[in-house]
Parts: C-alpha cells; structure tokens; sequence
C-alpha cells in the first residue's frame, strides 16, 4: 500500500532515549499543535509511559481519541485498521531500533515522513551499531548520497556542509564536492522558506579566521572556495562568500541571506543555538528520499521526570514535517 492509494497521510515520532525529555517534549507538542484531517501521527515509545506522564497522555487519547499499538519487534509492525489521528505504539525493542524501523516505513512510502526525539550517540553504539547519530543511521537505512544537516530558526536558518567530524579530520571531509552538495540542499531547502526568504541569496561562510584574509590565514578560501563559487554561479545558485566567520551571523546579517552554509559543525550550531535555544529551533536532514525532521536538541537527562522540559523545539519539528510532506 503506497501513500498513493491511502487516505490517510502517516508520520512516525520517534521519542529517543527512555530516560531523556523526547516522549516529554513529543506529548506536550502534541497537545499544543492541530494535527490536519487525515493525517494521523504514530508515537514510538516503550511499553510502559513513565508516572509522572500519564495525565498528559491521558489528555492526548482525549483529544485525538488515541488508540495504542502494541509491538513486540520491529518485524512485527502492521498499520492498524484505525482512523484515529494518534497512535501509541508501544514497543518492547530499543529506540535506535525504532529510528531504523520509521525509515524503512518512508522508504515504503507508508509514512509521509519521520520526526525524530533526541537520541544519545552512546545508546545507539551500546546498541551494536557503527552509526554515531541519527544521519548516519538513516544514510546507512536509505542508502543515499551525501546527506546534509539543516538547522530552521525564527531568525536565521543553517546548513552544515560536514556532519559529526573531528576537527583533526575536518581537512579531509571538507571538500570541493561536499561544499557543492550542502549548497544544492541548501539551495532546494530555500524554495520550501516563505517568500521574502526565498528571494535572498545563500551565504557560504568562510572557513578561516578572516576567511583566509587573501591567503595570508589558509589558503582554503581560494583554493578551494573560488572554484565552488564559479560553480554555484555556472548552476544559478545566487550565493554570497566567502563570509568571515566571526561576522557573519551579526545581527544585521540575518535579514540579508537566506541560508547560511558553514563548513563545519560547531561554526554553524554555535551562533544558531545561542539565539534560539531550544524556543524556535528544528533540524531537517537533507538528501532524504523522505521528510526527517528533529528537535535541535540534546536528551537533557537531567530534567527527566521533572515535567520542565520546554516542547517548542518538538513543535517546529512537527509543523516543519507537515508543511514540507505537502
């Protein structure tokens, strides 16, 4: 059965580490956001909801007029025969487990796409798996190109043009290919921005102090970002740089680029996550061959079972999958 032939649009949310804030920030979402007609969303969880969660969760089977499902492996799931807008599936397998089953679900195209809690890198290698993070598991599941993370915020948006990699490594990763790649996603991730946004040029922020300052601090700028930029202008990708990192994401900045690349991981997340914290953040990863959406946050171990975990990161992750699964 494809997505073609249903009524019915499907999301799968995985809700992370068991004793993280992802089920925490997915039940307050829920109950904050509309989900559309004939759309349902399915909350991957562990067979028993923690105490202090069970009003919310009773709250949400009140609105929704939930119903659960219970999975004893990932080989056992079936889509039930429920109209239901919210499905519980509780399930007795592991969290890394549930990210692999939801993928392989959008590669059926019975899900419209997947929206991910936040999953420690130690639970998914306690788990036997060589991935360190939720894109590495879905490059492996998807069997994809070269994937991109994307950061949206209120303010600005992100696009990092290298994932997890060690600085030391960064030389390596760091690319004339892996430049091109994160501007053609960022490139197709700004026709999904509103109007004004889309207008605006992308911005390639430099990798060096100064961005290079001519050569006399690294010569990557002019080795290796001149040749990217001649290309993005060959293929009418209106790009802006090299910008210089310490500058670039000024606040005078954020009005006049659509994207900001970066070429590593902290340059990017840094700036982004000091402004939005986790208020008015979400991270899409780019390359799919589906919607993936996350929070743009950590498990926050520490305030488990306090109730105080702020869901507004899991609800731009929820209304991002909707609007892009369109």
């Amino acid at each position: 059965m494809t997505l073609a032939s249903r009524n019915h649009r499907r999301f799968a949310i995985t809700t992370g580490d068991l004793d993280g804030i992802g089920l925490e920030v997915t039940y307050k979402a829920l109950l904050k956001i509309r989900i559309p007609k004939r759309t349902q969303m399915f909350v991957f969880e562990a067979s028993v909801a923690p105490k202090f969660l069970r009003p919310l969760r009773r709250q949400l089977i009140k609105k929704f007029r939930a119903t659960t499902l219970t999975l004893g492996s990932t080989s056992d799931f079936k889509i039930p025969d429920s109209k239901a807008a919210l499905v519980f599936v509780e399930c007795s397998s592991t969290p890394p487990e549930w990210v692999v089953l939801a993928a392989k679900l959008c590669l059926d195209r019975k899900f419209a796409g997947m929206i991910t809690g936040p999953l420690s890198k130690t639970l998914i290698v306690e788990q036997g798996m060589t991935s360190i993070g939720h894109t590495e598991i879905l490059r492996r599941v998807a069997r994809s190109g070269p994937l991109n993370m994307g950061f949206l915020g209120r303010h600005f948006h992100v696009v990092l043009a290298t994932g997890h990699v060690a600085l030391h490594k960064l030389s390596r990763a760091l690319t004339a290919k892996a430049l091109q790649t994160a501007l053609q996603h960022a490139n197709k991730l700004r026709a999904l921005l509103p109007p004004v946004q889309r207008q605006r040029p992308l911005a390639l922020v430099g990798l060096n102090p100064h961005a290079g300052e001519n050569g006399l601090i690294g010569d990557d700028e002019q080795r290796l970002y001149r040749p990217v930029l001649a290309w993005a202008k060959r293929k009418k990708i209106r790009v802006i740089g090299p910008l210089v990192p310490d500058a670039a994401f000024l606040k005078q900045n954020w009005s006049k680029y659509s994207i900001f690349v970066c070429p590593y991981h902290d340059q990017g997340l840094i700036p982004f996550k000091m402004v939005h914290g986790a208020d008015f953040g979400a991270h899409m990863t780019l390359g799919l061959p589906f919607v993936r959406t996350s929070v743009d946050h950590g498990t926050a171990k520490d305030l488990f079972s306090l109730n105080r975990a702020n869901p507004n990161s899991m609800i731009e992750a929820l209304n991002w999958a909707l609007r892009v699964a369109k």
